[in-house]
This record gives structure tokens, sequence and C-alpha cells, in this order.
């Protein structure tokens, strides 16, 4: 080192020394026991880096289901995991000691939890011929063409640039765009610069597009929002803004939310930049008993108390961070079983309070609601299909 180093460093009373923060239990317990967001933001990418902006909480369960007969009238279900979106999750940080700390969550059920719902099961119908499928999704936003395949992605592009793009891995899902710049588009600002269509007539919109579509699942209640956004013409010189008004629902059944989401944008001439939603049409209902939100709490613990590695000298019993849970809902997610065939089961979210040394937080976890004596949890029977899915 130089002299030159040499006095500069002397200049630091924090050169040498090892960094510590100045509250390090606290920093451990609000990393292990920030919950989990459900919510995930896919960024769609067409082959020629079209981007579009999924606004959905997928809570697709990983792995399979399996069907195995147990009564005249209803069969158990097997799953392959029954971890629920907000599990135990360990993370090891150094401390001050040579120990390594990690906490586990212990919820309690508080006295606003509700009573047993009554909420169905469904069986999901998905077209049975996804090339078929992109062409005719394609036709409804005024595309033709022969749908090409690339890794399950179906593609069908259009002369004037517009591209339709069906995803088979999971539950099928079309995302159309207008346009297909060579630079993905960005947004400039959460307001729109220019004029953009009402609120009623985006709403309108969606509901005439989803019409043509055929599918019969019903929307929830919209949220819009309005943007700027910036992109590159095909030339790749030219830069190109554009006002949006975008519309959201949840897709719901017999009055009930559900995992997935319905997503439209028009430009300022009411025209459709982009769109995105499920393929699939629901079943009849099936009354699958359902566990007390109380007793889904039990199920919460002994998922955390299943995930916890064993104490020994170099791994210490965790330390319990109490969660309260005040309040509670049912809506449906989706499930996969082994013959390939998809479900629509209920599930609890609940909402709590985190008691901590920094003071109290809120988080939310998920639960399957089904009582225990209808699920069977294990690995799936050969050849089931275990993609699929996003955990979390």
């Amino acid at each position: 080192m130089s002299d030159f180093d040499d006095r500069l460093a002397a200049l630091d009373p924090a050169a040498g020394r090892t960094y510590q923060h100045p509250d390090l239990e606290g920093l451990i317990t609000r990393i292990t026991t920030a919950p989990l967001a459900p919510r995930r933001s896919v960024w769609r990418n067409f082959e020629l880096k079209v981007a579009w902006t999924l606004i959905a909480g997928s809570v697709v369960a990983a792995g399979a289901v399996a069907i195995f007969q147990s009564a005249p009238s209803l069969a158990t279900l097997a799953l392959r995991s029954t971890a629920s979106s907000h599990s135990f999750a360990a993370v090891y940080v150094p401390a001050t000691s040579p120990m390594q700390l990690y906490e586990r969550l212990d919820f309690t059920a508080g006295p606003g939890l509700s009573p047993t719902p009554t909420t169905p099961s469904y069986a999901l119908t998905i077209p049975a011929d996804p090339a078929s499928e992109a062409a005719r999704v394609a036709a409804v936003f005024g595309l033709t063409g022969t749908p090409t395949n690339s890794n399950g992605d179906w593609t069908v592009t259009g002369a004037s640039g517009a591209a339709l793009d069906y995803q088979t891995a999971g539950l099928p899902q079309w995302f159309y765009t207008s346009s297909t710049p060579a630079i993905a588009p960005a947004t400039q600002s959460a307001t729109a610069t220019g004029p953009v269509p009402s609120p009623s007539t985006i709403t309108a919109d969606a509901q005439r597009y989803l019409t043509l579509l055929g599918y019969t699942y019903q929307l929830g209640s919209p949220t819009f929002s309005s943007s700027t956004q910036s992109t590159t013409a095909a030339n790749g010189t030219t830069q190109v803004t554009q006002s949006l008004e975008s519309v959201s629902f949840s897709v719901m059944v017999n009055g009930v939310a559900t995992d997935q989401t319905v997503s439209f944008s028009v430009d300022s001439h009411n025209h459709v930049a982009y769109a995105s939603g499920p393929a699939l049409s629901v079943g009849p209902p099936v009354d699958y008993p359902l566990q007390s939100p109380e007793s889904g709490v039990a199920a919460l613990n002994a998922a955390q108390a299943s995930k916890s590695p064993a104490s020994s000298s170099a791994t210490p019993a965790p330390r319990l961070v109490d969660v309260t849970l005040t309040a509670d809902s049912v809506s449906l997610a989706t499930y996969q079983l082994t013959n390939g065939a998809y479900w629509f089961l209920p599930v609890y979210t609940y909402s709590g309070v985190i008691t901590q040394v920094t003071g109290p937080s809120s988080g939310t976890w998920r639960e399957l609601a089904i009582q225990p004596s209808y699920v069977k949890a294990g690995a799936p029977s050969p050849g089931a299909i275990t993609s699929g899915g996003v955990s979390y």
C-alpha cells in the first residue's frame, strides 16, 4: 500500500473494522418473519421480444394431484405437496456467536375467525388441442395464420405484427399484443399523458371479447389503471409512446374469487394493445367437506414443524415467533391431477399480526381448506404429471 493510501485510510475511523448491524437480532427477525407476497409479475416475451405485464397472484400448486377412489360419491385427492403458500422458511444469518440462528412462526387462532364455509370444488375443462385453440383465440383478436410451437408456446403472428401466444405449461393461458417491436415496451409513467377511453368503455371491451372467447367463468370487480408506455418501432430507431387504460379482473366461480386473472389494455383509439387470461371452462360443483378455519391454523403449524430441521449441537431448536391470526377468507386455487386434469379447490387466506422485537407487523398465509381425510399427501403415482405449477 502506498503512503497516500495509508494516509487516506487513517482519515477513515471505520477502516479495518468488520461491519456489524447495530440491531442484528431485529434484522434477523425481519428477514425470517416477513410474509411472502402471493403476487407475481410475469413479463411476457414473444419471439420478437414483445412484453406484457400479467397482473396475477398465482397460487398454482407445485406437483401433481392423483385421484384414488375411497367413497361412492367422493374421491380422495392425493396431493404430492400440501404445503401452504407461506410455509416455514428458515433464513440462516451469521450471528455474533459461532451458532446459526433461525426462527419459526407459531400460529394461534384469534377470536375473529369465521365459521366453516360451504365452498364447493370444481373440475376444469381445458382445450384438448392447443394448436387449434391458439388459432381460435387468435381469430377472436383478428389474427389468422398457422400456429407455430416453441417449447409448449403456440404463437400466431399477423401481418401487422400483432401476435397471440398460447401457453400450455401449467393451466393454459393466452396473451395478445397488438404489435411486435424490436425492443420490449417499458412504462414511462403511471399516469396517461393523453386521452384514454373511460373505465366503462374498456370494461365493455373486455366483456365483448370474453363473450367471443366462450369460456364459462365469470369476472369479479374491475381494477383500473392508466399509464404511458414507451417502445421502439419495428424499424428499431423510432421512439413511440402511447397512453394506455388497463383493467384487470379476478376470475370468479359462483361468486368466489380464484387465483386466475383476466387483463386488458387499450390505447387512446380504443384498440386492444394487450390482453391475457386463462383458457378454461368450469364444471359442476363438487361438495368436498371443509375443515374449520381453526383446524387450518393447526395445519399451518404442522407444516411449519414438518419443515423444521432436527435440533443438534450445530443446529439449535428454532426460536418461535408468535403470530395471531385475526381474520380469514376463502377462495379457489388451481391444482392439477395426475391424469392431467385441473381443479379449483378451496383455500383459506389468513391475515394476522406477527409479534417481533422491533414491534408488531402484519402478514397473510394460505392453507388448503378441504378436510384432511379427503386429502392424501405423498408421491404421485407412476406416469403422473408433475409439471405445470409454481409453488411459493
